[in-house]
């Protein structure tokens, strides 16, 4: 049942692969710089100035177009603005190598919902009232668990929240691009100063954006992200935050309990008994 959750998480999470790889090395980076630097002064000042210099990067080239800061950029202010929605409803289709998928993402500010199906799955996770909900709707079975969070990876403020946009370079190289008879506006950054990784924002001629791309590279090899954003309201789509009835849930929220009846299962098995431990199929509670 693991794979249930993992399946929606690494999708979601696909996208910033490559920017949390990239903010790591960052950081490693830093620190040793101020270590090195520290323990220099203590035998030489001339020294620890030097190491200084050898440490800096080199600067990174400058992305083409014109220069505007991020906070006045429409990369900015969508960010800003997604960040500050909690009633929302949004579709994204990703596409990676060849594979693609489709997230929908909703909440009507307490319950939040998400599902994603490709070619192989489909499946949904709601988070309701401190517990997780996953449904394979593929076998028409699920599980039930406690939020640890799971639900938090499937949400636009994940997407394009604060932690992505800490990683944007301070300005974006705006360029215009037309594609098909259309006129974008592209705005281009590194990703947590990092040469092989950059994210582009395109917006249509009325300002909404319309996809980001990422293209990173990573043991010599070029990789390309494409999430177009189909979709994007401040109104709450029932369809993806609702239960689903007629589905066999397993109950995994209570782990102690779960333990009890493997073992009870074990024993009775064991002693050629009938099991009394079965994983009872429940359905989930009514919303009002």
């Amino acid at each position: 049942m693991k794979k249930l959750l993992t399946a929606i998480i690494a999708v979601s999470c696909i996208t910033l692969t490559a920017c949390s790889g990239g903010n790591a090395e960052k950081t490693v980076s830093e620190t040793t710089e101020e270590t090195t630097v520290s323990e220099s002064v203590s035998e030489s000042e001339t020294t620890a100035e030097t190491i200084v210099v050898d440490l800096q990067k080199d600067p990174l080239p400058e992305l083409e177009g014109e220069q505007v800061a991020y906070f006045k950029s429409n990369t900015g202010k969508f960010i800003e603005k997604v960040c500050g929605m909690d009633v929302y409803t949004m579709t994204i289709v990703l596409s990676q190598n060849g594979s693609t998928m489709t997230v929908n993402m909703s909440s009507d500010g307490n319950i939040v919902g998400a599902r994603a199906n490709d070619a192989e799955s489909d499946m949904s996770l709601i988070a309701d009232n401190g517990f997780v909900y996953t449904y394979d709707h593929g076998v028409k079975e699920g599980i039930i668990v406690k939020d640890e969070g799971y639900i938090s990876v499937v949400t636009p403020k994940t997407y394009f929240g604060e932690q992505l946009s800490a990683m944007l370079s301070d300005f974006m190289a705006v360029t215009q691009q037309t594609v098909d008879g259309k006129t974008y506006t592209v705005e281009t950054s590194y990703i947590s100063e990092n040469p092989n990784d950059i994210i582009s924002y395109w917006f249509d001629e009325e300002g909404t954006l319309v996809k980001f791309v990422e293209t990173f590279t990573a043991d010599g090899v070029t990789s390309e992200v494409v999430a177009e954003v189909t979709r994007i309201s401040d109104t709450a789509d029932e369809s993806y935050i609702s239960h689903f009835e007629d589905y066999k849930m397993s109950d995994f929220s209570d782990p102690e309990a779960f333990q009890s009846e493997t073992s009870n299962e074990s024993d009775a098995s064991q002693g050629g008994g009938t099991v009394q431990g079965e994983i009872i199929a429940i359905e989930p509670a009514n919303q009002d």
